[in-house]
């Protein structure tokens, strides 16, 4: 994969949530994507232009779940816990990925153009 974009992350959340008996901490979730998503440590810790202080990885994944969330699939039970609701538990998803429109999403150039990722 030599890009990477807000549209890769919805498939590999799903997967760990699943994986994960339909909950995960930010921490677990986070784990689970990258390695999902075979990312190097250099992608990992490539810092958002407009942000430094946030990894381009945790922008774009907070997007994702933020998207995910509105769209009924995902919840937080409690601060920093992620799950899936009933709509997120049976959903497919590749029904999900057609209504996932990154033009909407600011930060969509965050992780374009990753070298070095399969």
């Amino acid at each position: 994969m030599d890009t990477l974009t807000l549209y890769d992350f919805i498939p590999p959340l799903f997967q760990a949530l699943r994986e994960g008996g339909d909950s995960l901490t930010q921490g677990e979730m986070v784990e689970a994507v990258a390695r999902m998503l075979h990312l190097p440590d250099a992608v990992m810790e490539r810092r958002h232009t407009r942000y430094p202080l946030v990894r381009d990885f945790d922008y774009c994944l907070a997007w994702a779940q933020a998207f995910l969330k509105q769209s009924g699939y995902l919840t937080r039970s409690v601060q920093g816990v992620w799950v899936l609701t009933p709509k997120g538990k049976t959903i497919d998803v590749q029904e999900v990925l057609p209504a996932f429109d990154t033009e909407d999403i600011p930060g969509e150039d965050t992780l374009a153009a990753v070298e070095g990722t399969n």
